[in-house]
């Protein structure tokens, strides 16, 4: 993996787990917005594939898969953390922190 990937992968991780921290109170209208935004423009089979499995965890609302997803440590969860429903979620501020945060070299975790 490429400095900038590792990079992209930990700005994907961080911005999450903020995310993961707001899910009882975050505006599920937009994030179903997003998904058809996202649904109309993605190709490939996983990537449809994960968009269809948005999805169904947003139409159920099960906050515990979803907070799962967006922070666990593997080749599904990060494309599905690619493809999320929960981009605009965070101010301004909170994404420039992210970007801040993730452009130091770190570990992944």
């Amino acid at each position: 993996m490429s400095d900038t990937q590792r990079r992209d992968y930990r700005r994907r991780m961080v911005y999450h787990q903020r995310i993961v921290d707001r899910l009882p109170l975050l505006d599920w209208d937009v994030a179903h917005g997003n998904l058809a935004r996202t649904r109309r423009a993605v190709q490939g089979e996983l990537a449809v594939a994960a968009v269809n499995e948005w999805g169904s965890l947003l139409a159920l609302r099960d906050t515990e898969t979803i907070a799962r997803i967006l922070t666990e440590n593997s080749d599904h969860a990060d494309l599905m953390r690619v493809v999320s429903p929960f981009a605009g979620m965070l101010t301004d501020e909170e994404r420039r922190q992210v970007i801040t945060e993730t452009s130091r070299r770190g570990p992944i975790n």
